[in-house]
């Protein structure tokens, strides 16, 4: 019984570590892109657009998914946008522009978040 004890134990172990495996490794490479300067500004027919600089650390080139939160004073979600970006070069910075059609006048703050790297 003991036996088998240790190795439902072990056998639960790797299984869990295999399961967990892959989430750290899209962690990780998340830390090698990196967002800055973001500004957010209107534009004609209640378009806005969102800008800012976009840094690829990594030693090789890599598409992302970028999801943007818009938030009232409340920190209600008043709007959000997704967009693909490829062909980010190893090593280098470049700007990026997303437009919104959603409604965000009354936002006071943003949040970028990293969804997925290729």
């Amino acid at each position: 019984m003991k036996k088998f004890l240790i190795a439902a134990l072990v056998l639960a172990l790797v299984v869990g570590g295999l399961y967990y495996l892959p989430t750290s490794n899209r962690q990780a490479k998340a830390d090698y892109i990196k967002v800055s300067d973001t500004q957010v500004q209107a534009r004609r027919g209640g378009v806005y657009e969102v800008f800012g600089q976009l840094t690829n650390e990594d030693s090789k080139p890599h598409q992302v998914k970028l999801k943007i939160l818009f938030y009232a004073k409340d920190n209600a979600v008043i709007g959000v946008e997704e967009s693909q970006l490829q062909n980010i070069e190893a090593n280098s910075t470049r700007p990026f522009r997303i437009f919104t059609s959603d409604e965000i006048s009354s936002q006071v703050r943003h949040h970028i978040q990293i969804s997925q790297i290729k």
